[in-house]
């Protein structure tokens, strides 16, 4: 956990726990004991991005930090592309992208679950603005109301 040893002391002298998924600590006892501290930062892998509901205050900001797109070299995934280009289609059009913009927007539903939630979004990937598929990313936000910070 590299993230979390070079973040956790500057969160702790803000008065943050830094929660992250270690063997011995299975998923719902992380997120009960995120739920519970309230304020703490919790250091998630794939299987935070659907499932996870926090209700209240303590889930009030999102930092992805890459998009979700499944590994293109996974026996099952690279199967599927090679059916695909045997097709005639592209694979990362027909099956790569659409899969990983479902996958986003599970993600934004952890945060933002009603119309009276706030929330902040961070996306720390660059693809979302460089790459021409970036726009359908933003297009699946809850509203358009965001900026690029540097």
């Amino acid at each position: 956990h590299g993230v979390k040893s070079k973040i956790e002391p500057a969160c702790r002298s803000a008065g943050r726990t830094v929660l992250a998924q270690q063997a011995g600590i299975g998923r719902s006892e992380l997120l009960r004991q995120f739920a519970s501290i309230g304020n703490a930062i919790l250091l998630g892998t794939e299987s935070f991005w659907t499932g996870v509901d926090v209700p209240g205050k303590a889930l009030s900001q999102l930092i992805i930090t890459r998009l979700p797109f499944d590994n293109p070299s996974h026996p099952i995934a690279a199967a599927r592309a090679e059916a695909c280009r045997l097709k005639g289609m592209s694979p990362f059009s027909e099956i790569t992208l659409p899969a990983a913009l479902i996958k986003f927007r599970q993600g934004i539903g952890r945060l933002i679950r009603s119309h009276e939630d706030e929330g902040r979004l961070v996306i720390l990937d660059s693809r979302i603005l460089h790459k021409p598929y970036g726009r359908l990313f933003l297009d699946v936000l809850p509203h358009q109301q965001f900026r690029r910070i540097g």
